[in-house]
């Protein structure tokens, strides 16, 4: 199954990706603007300018939201790009590098 955007558009592997990525296993959690509680997720791979995560247990996240990587001590604020069953494409809106 091929990934497609929010619009249903089949999005070329070439053009979903600005930078090149690296292939990660960390975990990490998703924090949603009014929900006091965070979502568990893994983050399979990163790049500068975004990075594709997998939800756990059918969880949704909303188009916009915060992604912590405790790990890679990165806090970013994303756009949910496209979504392809529990996996979830982001661009990254800004990055800050904390700890």
């Amino acid at each position: 199954m091929k990934a497609t955007n929010l619009a249903g558009e089949i999005v070329p592997e070439a053009d979903r990706r600005g930078s090149s990525r690296r292939t990660l296993e960390d975990e990490a959690l998703t924090f949603v603007k009014g929900n006091p509680d965070a979502i568990s997720c893994v983050v399979c791979d990163i790049s500068d300018s975004g990075a594709r995560i997998k939800l756990c247990s059918g969880d949704f996240v909303p188009m916009r939201f915060k992604l912590c990587v405790p790990d890679k001590h990165i806090l970013a604020d994303c756009d949910q790009v496209w979504r392809k069953n529990d996996e979830v494409g982001l661009k990254f809106r800004s990055v800050a590098y904390i700890g």
